[in-house]
């Protein structure tokens, strides 16, 4: 994301005429708002039979260059056409949305920059029980035994401020494990764009706070931004408790789906695998692509090709899935590639395998007793 000094929120700004309720959270107002906190620009464009929210900025060497992230889904080759003479920009990195996107930008002349990433994506069924058999039976053994571990989970607002615990938890963790995730300014500035947006699920024992969960709440969907988990934590398997209650709690709270970000077996296979056993879908985004005025109009591709570029970046994240800023005195392809890492998008990687899970099928009642929600 942008690293902004703070500036004045604006009492007004443009949005969308009807905001997709199940857009991701780059393509929410929420985000929006957060990046006019931090001085950003960004303005929501009209296209043919869709729009999308971009964000700008200066970079040296480069100019103005725009970004539009996670969005927008199903693009028309008409709407890709005319995407990059709405914007004005003199480069413009999309990250592609869906596969029938990415067809369409590729027929529109967009040279592509990465491969796509899979997302897991969490359907919050109406009941408990519907939740639970979807469920894997490994990933339902490690709630049973952390619901008879005894910990305390706690729901409450995310606090807006850039130097809380678990932002400075989770800035520890991505030293060591080498992932780059969304600055805490940002973080903040999305939990004070929306006061009820961020909510923060906490596991605790005696001793204090053994695991924590963020979410963001937008429209009707929710993203899962952070989670961290002590040594002690993952002994219990608090994540999995933390999971289920956020799955109750947030569906209690109007949320249809939740999105976990990023579940790439070949990049991090445990985190796929916890994500997978929830029993969310995993779906391909369209990989990243770019419009520039330093390059000539790439050939507009056949209908039914595959547009899938060939990227090497191994980049590893884990559970924010999110980037931090690069570095801005890089030369322009370096540049172009950092750009596109930031916003929260699934940008450059190496090529996705597909995570198989089992579903569970006899399940008609689950046996565990649904804790309490808390408040």
């Amino acid at each position: 994301m942008f690293d902004l000094a703070s500036a004045p929120f604006p009492e007004s700004m443009p949005a969308p005429v009807s905001p997709d309720p199940l857009a991701p959270l780059q393509q929410s107002m929420l985000y929006a708002r957060a990046v006019r906190r931090l001085g950003g620009q960004t303005r929501h464009l009209r296209l043919e039979g869709t729009g999308a929210w971009l964000d700008e900025r200066r970079l040296p060497l480069l100019g103005q260059t725009a970004l539009v992230s996670r969005g927008p889904p199903n693009l028309s080759r008409a709407a890709a056409r005319a995407l990059r003479a709405a914007t004005g920009a003199r480069h413009l990195v999309v990250n592609a949305e869906d596969r029938d996107s990415a067809v369409a930008l590729a027929s529109a002349g967009f040279w592509p920059l990465a491969r796509p990433r899979q997302i897991a994506e969490l359907p919050l069924a109406p009941s408990a029980d519907a939740m639970a058999a979807a469920m894997t039976g490994k990933w339902r053994n490690r709630l049973r035994h952390a619901l008879g571990r005894g910990l305390h989970v706690r729901r409450t607002p995310m606090s807006p401020d850039p130097r809380h615990w678990l932002l400075v938890a989770e800035r520890r963790a991505a030293r060591h494990l080498g992932y780059r995730p969304l600055p805490p300014v940002m973080i903040a500035a999305l939990a004070a764009a929306g006061p009820e947006a961020g909510q923060l699920f906490v596991a605790s024992g005696p001793d204090g706070p053994l695991a924590a969960m963020l979410f963001f709440r937008h429209g009707r969907m929710a993203t899962y931004q952070i989670g961290w988990s002590s040594a002690a934590g993952r002994t219990a398997s608090a994540g999995n408790l933390l999971m289920w209650h956020a799955m109750l709690e947030l569906q209690a709270m109007g949320t249809e789906v939740l999105d976990l970000g990023h579940a790439d077996p070949a990049l991090s296979a445990g985190l796929a695998r916890f994500k997978c056993g929830t029993g969310a879908r995993l779906r391909s985004l369209g990989g990243t692509w770019m419009a520039s005025g330093a390059l000539p109009r790439r050939p507009g591709r056949r209908a039914g090709a595959t547009p899938l570029p060939d990227a090497r970046d191994r980049t590893v994240q884990g559970a924010p899935d999110h980037a931090g800023p690069r570095r801005s005195d890089q030369q322009p392809a370096t540049a172009l590639r950092s750009l596109a890492r930031e916003g929260g998008t699934a940008l450059i990687s190496s090529p996705v395998k597909t995570c198989s899970v089992p579903r569970s099928r006899s399940i008609t009642a689950w046996s565990l007793t649904q804790p309490p929600i808390s408040r």
